[in-house]
């Protein structure tokens, strides 16, 4: 190898280990130090996404940072540590070719910071309102803490036991430490519950992204995701783990059915979610007629009335199960 080469790489290796010391800052939420790393490997290295993410990213947290300090309250400082972080990631979507490396790591020490500032609290005996049991839930599950963010989202369900919001990020938890039958079931209980509050952007498991791929393959609306997800996981065979109604839980969802199906045609260009309801509904009741052929066969026609396309899917997807 000539001499140039080696220069080359060594320059190469160099802003490797600047990036990741860059990297490691903003891990530990030292801004300003990163911000002039970033620039330094902008120097000899123009075209560097994630220099260039670190720098937009370092200049947005700085001046906030230092307001957020100033809080005296332990309380007030976690919820809006919590608070900037959504509009961060409202910020970041106008970023070009923005770095997921860089997202990671500022993530990883606002929720920490989050973390220590409720601890101190927690510390004092203060009680938990829901808000602020949900946060350090999720603060929990976005550094990775997955044993203690599901501890405090099933603390958050005993104030708000219906919570589809809750139910769906308890879900998600358990879909990224592998234990897919109970995200399943959750995931599905959570969309046929409540699917409009559901936060699409806080869930991280690759079975909520796998299923939203495959919506929007459809050239289906991303404003309407929230209410295909629980029928395209349940025709793609996703949401495959079932439990068994109950009799109040079965009249109640024929109740439903009713009175969608009489308010159908004279409702459905009010309320565009209308058909994914009904869909959701005749799911329901079909998987828990599984000893009924003769009703599921009324069931598959209902479906195959409102939308012959999830009616393909769906018998091709449940004739391929059946197989196996």
């Amino acid at each position: 190898m000539s001499l140039k080469n080696d220069i080359k790489i060594e320059d190469e290796n160099e802003i490797i280990k600047s990036t990741n010391r860059s990297l490691e800052l903003l891990r530990y939420g030292k801004f300003e130090e990163a911000l002039n790393s970033f620039y330094l490997i902008l120097k000899s290295n123009y075209s560097n996404f994630i220099a260039e993410s670190g720098i937009k990213c370092c200049k947005y947290w700085l001046s906030r940072i230092n307001k957020i300090n100033q809080i005296d309250e332990n309380y007030e400082k976690g919820k809006t540590f919590f608070k900037e972080w959504k509009k961060f990631e409202i910020f970041t979507k106008s970023i070009k070719n923005i770095q997921k490396k860089v997202l990671t790591n500022i993530m990883f020490f606002i929720f920490n910071t989050a973390l220590d500032a409720f601890k101190k609290d927690l510390r004092k005996n203060r009680l938990l309102d829901f808000e602020t049991s949900f946060i350090i839930a999720l603060s929990y599950k976005k550094i990775g803490d997955f044993k203690n963010a599901i501890k405090y989202f099933e603390e958050s369900l005993t104030i708000q036991n219906d919570n589809s919001n809750i139910i769906a990020q308890l879900a998600d938890c358990y879909a990224l430490i592998d234990q897919e039958k109970k995200a399943k079931l959750l995931f599905r209980e959570a969309f046929f519950l409540d699917p409009s509050s559901i936060e699409l952007d806080l869930l991280d498991s690759n079975i909520i992204t796998y299923i939203i791929t495959k919506i929007l393959e459809s050239n289906i609306s991303k404003k309407e995701l929230n209410y295909w997800i629980p029928i395209y996981g349940r025709i793609l065979n996703i949401f495959n783990i079932f439990r068994e109604l109950i009799p109040s839980e079965i009249l109640k969802l024929n109740r439903e059915i009713s009175y969608i199906e009489n308010n159908f045609k004279s409702q459905i260009e009010k309320d565009n979610c209308l058909k994914t309801k009904l869909l959701n509904c005749y799911f329901w009741i079909y998987d828990n007629n599984k000893n009924n052929k003769n009703d599921l066969i009324l069931i598959e026609q209902k479906i195959k009335n409102i939308s012959e396309q999830i009616y393909i899917i769906f018998k091709n997807n449940n004739d391929k199960q059946q197989e196996l």
